[in-house]
């Protein structure tokens, strides 16, 4: 059955005495912004970020929360934006790594603390890192030691970058030796993101920073031209394997010029290895696939650690293709690459594996909404999947101890609402809805939206549209209409939040 929180219901009476006002651009960008809720191992709580800007003293806030997953009770788990990042790993389910966003040097860099993440006042420092490394992911392997990962800009020669400390060129002149010399608005440089590994030795919750970080990127096959992650992109494009003793990672193929192709790879090398012994997973045409050889993305081991799954497209010069999923072995010998559902029509964009690592679960964008599917191993080619989630858009979603999924999604209506749903799609625990929660959303809910379906004179597939309706609508009254098409073909406007192109905004301006 559907369960509701107290504190959930409170902010629901609440709400409902609230009166509905227009959102304003002002409001709208003042609201607060959340994070996604990670749990912790166990599944006994979740911890996210909560941020707003204030237009009377021009400062941005922010705040940890903590959501206990038993009984939906929300609390502060700390104060400030000091805390950046933060990886569950360690000796018990409490045990954390955090990223602190600066350090004692005060060098441009970041530190590294452990602690427990029910008691911080007794965290450590483990390290101070010279750069401003960001993106942490962490396992704890066999003998206790914990093995990480960042990622950071880097020079050509493979040490990471660090703006504070580089010195100031002579000149603004820019020499470029191919023709792809700017990503969008962003001049290109000749430093890349790569991914770094470090050891932090040491156990029961003390531990110490062994050796330098190493990176895994700079000098592939006696190349420069390796990132990751790739340009603009983020965490998203590596992953550690559960006993830390390999990592994967997405590059641009290096044997491709990068101003004319959109293809990428996933790279396996062992954690105690370098970037010379990276090897592709999915080389362009080495597989048993060979038209998949479009952008690859989000590679992710399975908790069993046997198996790597990850998306790729097929177009080799195109980045809006349809992803198709698929699971390799985590065997460098032979990864024995398999496609899932592969005759599905539509195209997910993140995943997630089951805790018995035998089911793979995708968002993918459906009819105006991202809806996240299941997939066993053993779907085939002509395998239908089938929802479990039906409005909004997932930020983040993961599977908990029982196999549910703690899902942190938003809506046209709400900046962030937060829920479990069981692997069959029933919505077992409702912990938050930023619309009965913030001042800033008060009045708005699911009724100001509605939807219609329609065909044009060159297509007979039928296109849908969303219907945001002003304040204090009135349908017997007539209203000016603002017509939003949306980029693409490939793209769609959906049932989410957005600061940027926010639909209750435009209805709202009469």
């Amino acid at each position: 059955m559907k369960q509701i929180s107290s504190s959930l219901a409170a902010a629901v009476a609440l709400a409902a005495l609230s009166r509905v006002s227009a959102l304003t651009p002002e409001g709208m960008l003042a609201a607060n912004r959340y994070s996604d809720a990670a749990p912790n191992p166990s599944g006994e709580f979740a911890l996210f970020t909560v941020s707003n800007y204030s237009f009377d003293t021009k400062e941005s806030s922010s705040v940890w929360k903590k959501l206990d997953l038993t009984t939906g009770d929300i609390s502060v788990w700390y104060e400030g934006s000091d805390i950046s990042e933060v990886a569950f790993v360690g000796p018990t389910p409490s045990s954390i790594i955090y990223v602190n966003g600066t350090n004692e040097e005060d060098n441009g860099g970041i530190s590294l603390y452990s602690a427990d993440a029910l008691d911080l006042s007794k965290a450590k420092l483990v390290a101070s890192l010279p750069a401003p490394y960001s993106g942490l992911k962490a396992a704890q392997t066999a003998s206790g030691d914990i093995h990480f990962l960042v990622y950071s800009k880097a020079y050509p020669n493979g040490t990471a970058y660090n703006e504070a400390l580089a010195s100031t060129p002579a000149s603004t002149a820019r020499i470029y030796t191919s023709i792809y010399v700017r990503h969008w608005d962003t001049w290109l440089t000749p430093d890349r993101n790569a991914v770094f590994g470090g050891v932090l030795k040491g156990g029961n919750g003390s531990y110490a920073l062994s050796g330098d970080l190493k990176n895994y990127v700079t000098g592939i096959s006696n190349v420069t031209s390796a990132e990751s992650p790739y340009d603009q992109s983020d965490q998203n494009d590596y992953d550690i394997s559960p006993d830390g003793s390999a990592i994967i990672f997405n590059t641009k193929d290096i044997s491709l010029p990068l101003a004319n192709y959109t293809s990428t790879q996933i790279y396996y090398v062992p954690f105690n290895g370098f970037a010379k012994d990276a090897v592709p997973i999915n080389p362009r045409g080495g597989t048993k696939y060979p038209e998949a050889q479009g952008a690859s993305t989000t590679p992710r081991f399975s908790p069993s650690g046997k198996k790597i799954a990850y998306l790729q497209q097929n177009g080799i010069a195109y980045e809006s293709d349809r992803n198709i999923l698929y699971v390799a072995d985590a065997d460098p010998e032979n990864f024995n690459v398999t496609s899932l559902a592969l005759n599905w029509d539509r195209s997910p964009d993140s995943l997630a594996w089951s805790k018995d690592s035998e089911t793979v679960f995708v968002a993918a964008p459906d009819l105006g909404r991202e809806r996240i599917f299941p997939l066993p191993l053993t779907a085939g080619d002509s395998y239908e999947p089938q929802n479990i989630t039906d409005e909004g858009v997932p930020a983040a979603f993961y599977v908990l101890p029982d196999e549910s999924l703690l899902v942190s999604d938003s809506k046209i209506w709400t900046s962030r609402d937060i829920y479990a749903v069981s692997p069959k799609g029933e919505v077992t625990q409702t912990y938050f809805q930023a619309n009965l929660v913030d001042p800033a959303l008060a009045g708005l809910g699911p009724e100001i939206v509605s939807e219609f379906h329609y065909e044009t004179n060159t297509s007979e597939i039928k296109q849908q549209a969303f219907i945001i309706y002003p304040e204090n609508f009135d349908a017997s009254k007539s209203y000016p209409l603002a017509f939003l098409p949306h980029g693409g073909p490939q793209g769609a406007w959906y049932n989410s939040w957005s600061t940027r192109w926010n639909f209750k905004v435009w209805a709202d301006q009469g």
